[in-house]
């Protein structure tokens, strides 16, 4: 039985045989066993990510049950938002946007007159089967979006029903379609929109229609703002070379491809008997028949299931192409949608022997294969550009981590073993490392080395304790990481002192950076938290702030986090302390602060590098305990990267930002 088609739009799925299949997954859940997953690599792709709840998947449909027992654990919400006062807490245009929001207008106050925030929709995006008949019932059309967002993200290993392609997502509930499958695209590139603005990173959009440009450009919005958006064929059988139909084909023509169409085979790997085809619309193919996934429930209205099999359509394939980009953007958080759809595309399967041409206008690409897209994303953590001139420093062996290789190596052991810190220097054209280390109970040796560590030089300095050091052009300078009057000593490359700033009264250790406009900052407890700034001949202090946000000293980093070529500061990463880290102006302005893990207390360093080449430094945080993953942080507190450095699961690490000429 077809779904209900209206003037303007038609939904792409169908139901036919309501019935719960006889296998049982072996391991947790205990329906996550069907063939979808199996010839798409799921299981195989879930031995490495089981994806990310920094990752949100709007699900643009008639509804889902977000209150679902295999869902709900899932379900994103908008917490800047307060629940039911009325008011527009986030200033986003929705009133009450807590669970997401329907664009179905409603005549709330039933006075026959629709207003302009009626016009606008409801904060209710859940499917409403009160008043719907027993055939309306039995057709199941209420049950669409949940399925979908079960195929995509329900809630893995919780021991009920299945597993979402992305056990670990959030899923944001947009309803543009009623219960019944009708509807309008009016408001459809206002929920696209709305999903952007409010955090997705992936659309799925199971429903085919009429085009416009405002969907268009909608579309092109997300594709900017680096949302990755999927669209399932449809199923009219009909050749979308000759009739397209939209979203999915709202890119034909461009340059970039700006959303993917997701065509339909069944259990044999043919083509769906109900599968739209054409080459300028379909990009890639996914499983669409005979799939079982969540389904509204609602016992006070006759709807006992909360599972059921025998769903077929395009409609369901596009949530296993959405579910495994979501696992791509969880290892790749810096990647927008020209890279996931590469991973997506370029990892298909692809029969061999076949018509290359007739091919393409049923599959596309090929066949969706989640794992080798997960190992694709996987392959390409440690190989960013940006990232071949860091290095990571495990003080405590000497093997140095360099990112690039992806594996530890110990080339560099005998320089960097038992160091307090290192740090990099440029000067007349020519880079290296500086380190310090311990000499006897009163002396630290300060060591210089070429980019290639070939020792150039080194001099001795009187010190009870580890040192924290920093360079700009031919300064150094040394920070006591023990009580003492002295706040920061400056030397020359060649051991001279050239000044030294002195408190009237002892602190307790401090950390210190220099910005790449030479600016020194010094963090301390003094005993309030204290940043203090110094420009050249560092001499005097040129201003401070205190800090109210940390309750220890940990690290600091200068850095231009949101592009303004002015350097914020980043502190945070206190050993003992919770994993808080946070951002200030140059000047004492708080910004914001935020947990970098969960309840890791070990500590940890922070380094910058503009990750994503957007011209904003990202934020590196460098746990010293190595049972956490270094990560990299946005200006507004976004992770966007994260990886695993060395193989021992403790180790404590320095990190030096090299940069060579």
């Amino acid at each position: 039985m077809h779904y209900k088609k209206t003037f303007l739009l038609y939904i792409g799925g169908f139901l036919t045989v309501l019935c719960l299949p006889m296998f049982v997954y072996a391991v947790n859940d205990p329906l996550s066993q069907q063939w979808a997953f199996n010839d798409t690599g799921v299981y195989t792709a879930w031995v490495k990510t089981q994806g990310s709840r920094d990752v949100i998947v709007a699900i643009i449909d008639n509804g889902f049950d977000m209150l679902h027992p295999d869902l709900l654990g899932n379900a994103w919400q908008n917490t800047d938002e307060v629940a039911n006062n009325g008011i527009d807490d986030d200033n986003n245009g929705y009133v009450d946007d807590v669970w997401g929001w329907s664009f179905i207008p409603e005549d709330v106050d039933g006075n026959g007159i629709f207003s302009d925030r009626e016009l606008l929709g409801t904060n209710n995006p859940r499917p409403r089967p009160e008043g719907l008949t027993d055939i309306e019932k039995q057709e199941g059309i209420l049950h669409h979006g949940t399925v979908v967002a079960g195929l995509i993200g329900a809630v893995g290993n919780n021991g009920k029903g299945l597993s979402g392609v992305a056990q670990q997502v959030r899923l944001m509930n947009v309803r543009v379609v009623d219960e019944s499958g009708q509807g309008t695209f009016n408001m459809l590139d206002e929920a696209i929109r709305y999903a952007v603005d409010n955090g997705a990173s992936v659309i799925n959009m199971s429903l085919v229609g009429p085009g416009n440009e405002d969907i268009k450009s909608a579309i092109e919005y997300a594709y900017k703002k680096g949302v990755v958006v999927i669209a399932a064929a449809g199923n009219n059988r009909q050749d979308l070379n000759l009739s397209p139909l939209y979203p999915l084909c709202e890119d034909v023509g461009l340059a970039e491809q700006h959303i993917l169409g997701v065509s339909s085979i069944d259990e044999e790997h043919h083509i769906s008997s109900f599968s739209n085809q054409g080459y300028t619309c379909i990009d890639i193919t996914a499983p669409g028949d005979d799939v079982t996934s969540t389904v509204r429930f609602s016992p006070t209205n006759g709807l006992f299931d909360q599972y059921l099999g025998g769903w077929h359509g395009t409609s369901f394939a596009a949530p296993l192409v959405s579910g495994a980009a979501a696992l791509i953007k969880a290892i790749q958080p810096s990647w927008g949608p020209k890279e996931i759809y590469e991973a997506l595309l370029s990892t298909v399967h692809r029969t061999a022997g076949q018509d290359d041409a007739v091919y393409q206008e049923l599959f596309g690409a090929g066949l969706l294969q989640v794992d080798k897209a997960v190992a694709y994303a996987l392959e390409r953590v440690t190989a960013n550009k940006d990232f071949r001139d860091i290095l990571f420093v495990s003080a405590q062996t000497g093997i140095s981590d360099n990112s690039t290789e992806g594996k530890p190596s110990t080339v560099y052991a005998k320089a960097l073993q038992d160091i307090d810190d290192v740090a990099n220097y440029a000067i007349d054209g020519q880079s290296g490392f500086i380190t310090v280390q311990k000499k006897s109970n009163t002396e630290r040796l300060i060591t210089r080395y070429t980019g290639d560590w070939e020792f150039v030089g080194s001099f001795t300095i009187l010190a009870s304790g580890p040192l924290h050091i920093a360079s700009f052009d031919n300064t150094l300078f040394v920070s006591p990481d023990y009580p003492d009057t002295i706040l920061f000593s400056a030397y020359s490359f060649a051991g001279s002192l050239l000044s030294q700033y002195n408190l009237p009264h002892k602190h307790s250790g401090v950390s210190l950076a220099v910005s790449d406009s030479g600016v020194l900052y010094t963090y301390s407890a003094q005993p309030t938290l204290t940043v203090q700034h110094f420009d050249a001949p560092f001499t005097q202090e040129t201003s401070h702030f205190t800090v109210q946000s940390l309750v220890k000293r940990g690290s600091i980093v200068a850095a231009d986090i949101d592009g303004d070529h002015v350097e914020e500061i980043a502190l945070g990463g206190a050993v003992g302390d919770r994993p808080l880290m946070s951002y200030y102006e140059h000047d004492g302005t708080y910004k914001r602060t935020f947990s970098a893990y969960d309840s890791y207390v070990g500590g940890f360093s922070l380094r910058f590098v503009d990750y994503d080449r957007d011209g904003k430094d990202g934020i590196i945080t460098i746990p010293f305990n190595n049972s956490e993953p270094v990560r990299i942080w946005t200006n507004k507190s976004k992770k966007i990267a994260e990886w695993q450095t060395f193989s021992s699961s403790r180790i404590v690490d320095q990190i030096a930002t090299v940069r060579f000429f």
